[in-house]
């Protein structure tokens, strides 16, 4: 009788205790750069596991969707980018890779954009935020990189700030 009241009291009270343990927690979803589409008909870029890489001799641009998990949070909606860059050779000196995080309405009508710009040889993690003003909940966004000689897209990643 007494293992049973005991039985019964610990599967009553595990629902309890299991709310009790709940955290607000945002999902992290990491997106491998190679799913990024040119948008242009040039030579074609490498795309591995690793993301997407510019293998040409020339500027190249790409955009990149966003996937949101989650409503942005009052501080704003944030998306780490993370890539690598050479060094570039002379003909292409002061060139550096462009991104811009855009979001847009229902309508595709633009709601707000911010940048990023880097020259700096080796790899980055650069953080980009909208306000949540420009990222409502019926919003979606979009990343557009331009990407020197060589430059490597690994992922992106949408997170809170």
């Amino acid at each position: 009788m007494k293992s049973i009241f005991k039985l019964v009291l610990s599967l009553s009270l595990t629902p309890v205790g299991l709310l009790g343990l709940q955290q607000s927690a945002m999902a992290l979803t990491t997106i491998n750069a190679n799913i990024c589409a040119l948008t242009d008909s040039g030579p074609a870029m490498i795309r591995t596991t690793r993301g997407i890489e510019n293998p040409s001799d020339f500027l190249r641009i790409v955009v990149c969707p966003i996937v949101r998990t989650a409503a942005a949070p009052a501080a704003g909606f944030s998306v780490w980018v993370d890539g690598s860059l050479v060094t570039p050779s002379p003909a292409h000196a002061g060139e550096g890779l462009f991104c811009a995080l855009d979001s847009y309405n229902y309508n595709g009508q633009l709601l707000g954009s911010t940048s990023l710009f880097t020259q700096t040889p080796g790899n980055f993690d650069r953080l980009l935020t909208l306000p949540q003003s420009q990222a409502p909940t019926f919003s979606h966004q979009a990343l557009t990189c331009t990407m020197p000689a060589f430059a490597t897209l690994f992922d992106i990643e949408p997170t809170t700030p």
